[in-house]
C-alpha cells in the first residue's frame, strides 16, 4: 500500500522553511531601515540652524535665533527696498550705513555684531538693493582703514545726510526667576538721518527657559 503521509510533511515542511527565510529577510530589512550604516564621524559639526543642549542652557540669547532673526532682516529690508517711496523714487541711489548696536542683554555685543555682518553681506549682495541703494560700512570702520593705508589720513566721503539712512540694532531682555526664564525682543531700525524718520522696523521675539 503507497504511503501518502511523507509528501504532506515534506510540503508542509518546505511551506514553514519558506515563511521562516521571508520573515528573517523581513527582519533584516527593518533593522537595515531602522538602524541605518553610520555615515562616519561628524567632528562635532552640526547645523547651525539646529538648537542644541548647550544652546538650551546657555546664559545667552539662542544661536539659532540669532541667526534666523538676522536672516529675516535681510530678506524683509531687500523686498521693502523697492516699495519705499523715499528710496525707490529718489533721482540717484541713496546710501545705507551700517549703524550702532544698543545692547540691552546679558548676551556680549560680539554676538550681536556677528548678526550686523550677516544683514550686511545679505544687503550688500542682493540684487533687489543695487538698483536703489548703496551699502556702506560705518565711517568709523572705513576711517581706521584709510588712516593705514592713505597717503593724507583725513577722513573717508560723508554724504548728504538728506539721502543717508542708517540701519541700527536694539536688543533688549527680560529675565525672570534669576536667569532661568528670559525673553529677548530684536528690532532693527531703518532711519533717515536728516529727517530722524523711520521708513522700516523688522521685531523678533524669542522665549527661552534653562
Amino acid at each position: 500500500m503507497p504511503n501518502t503521509a511523507h509528501p504532506a510533511r515534506f510540503t508542509t515542511l518546505t511551506a514553514l522553511c519558506t515563511t521562516a527565510m521571508l520573515l528573517s529577510l523581513s527582519g533584516c530589512d527593518q533593522t537595515q531601515t531602522t538602524n541605518p550604516p553610520p555615515r562616519g564621524d561628524t567632528g562635532g559639526r552640526v547645523d547651525p540652524y539646529r538648537s542644541t543642549g548647550i544652546d538650551a542652557g546657555s546664559a545667552r540669547a539662542s544661536t539659532v535665533d540669532l541667526l534666523e532673526f538676522s536672516d529675516r532682516v535681510g530678506e524683509a529690508l531687500a523686498s521693502r527696498i523697492a516699495t519705499i517711496p523715499e528710496i525707490a523714487g529718489a533721482a540717484d541711489r541713496v546710501v545705507i550705513e551700517m549703524g550702532a548696536i544698543e545692547n540691552s542683554t546679558q548676551t556680549p555685543s560680539s554676538d550681536f555684531a556677528i548678526m550686523r555682518r550677516r544683514v550686511f553681506a545679505s544687503l550688500v549682495n542682493s540684487d533687489l538693493v543695487r538698483p536703489y541703494a548703496d551699502i556702506l560700512e560705518a565711517p568709523e570702520v572705513t576711517d581706521r582703514q584709510r588712516g593705514r593705508f592713505a597717503i593724507d589720513p583725513g577722513s573717508t566721503d560723508r554724504y548728504d545726510t538728506r539721502a543717508t539712512y542708517v540701519l541700527q540694532g536694539f536688543f533688549g531682555e527680560l529675565s525672570r526667576g534669576g536667569g532661568i526664564q528670559s525673553n529677548y525682543y530684536y528690532e532693527m531700525t531703518l532711519t533717515n538721518l536728516q529727517s530722524r524718520r523711520i521708513l522700516f522696523v523688522e521685531q523678533f521675539d524669542s522665549k527661552q527657559i534653562r
